[in-house]
């Protein structure tokens, strides 16, 4: 299942038809927040193999629904994901390592839940609302000082 939208959807799409995967693949486009949160709960792992990213706001919502995630080792993503705890953070452009990390979670089912749940763990602990509100408040309160 692939969600949202991007420049390489064509390339994707054709690459997915020469190598005869297409009609295993769903191609979803972009879809409304509301639906991409209900389609993490049919996820068995998260991928995101970005190039850049500013924040992996995705990457933590796929945490808190509890999946383990596989992403690379990019700013905004190598913070988020504790590479081997709540999944797995592999080298840029390096489709070998992303294949072998996404198999590793894929075909261990114990593996998957136990980074998952690490990944719910550390989704509300450094990135929930009420964490944000802390950290916001602490911040105003130094500024009260000055």
């Amino acid at each position: 299942m692939i969600v949202g939208e991007g420049p390489e959807r064509a390339t994707l799409q054709k690459k997915a038809r020469d190598l005869g995967v297409d009609e295993h693949i769903l191609w979803l486009g972009a879809r409304p927040q509301e639906q991409v949160f209900q389609l993490y709960s049919i996820m068995d792992l998260f991928v995101m193999p970005s190039l850049y990213e500013g924040f992996g706001l995705t990457a933590v919502e796929a945490m808190a629904a509890g999946l383990a995630v596989v992403g690379t080792r990019i700013e905004g993503l190598s913070e988020i994901i504790e590479d081997g705890l709540s999944g797995y953070v592999v080298p840029v452009a390096d489709d070998r390592e992303l294949a072998k990390a996404m198999v590793s979670v894929l075909s261990r089912p114990d593996l998957a839940r136990s980074m998952g749940q690490r990944g719910r763990e550390r989704a509300n602990a450094l990135f929930s609302m009420e964490q944000f509100s802390r950290a916001i408040l602490a911040a105003y309160g130094q500024l009260s000082k000055h």
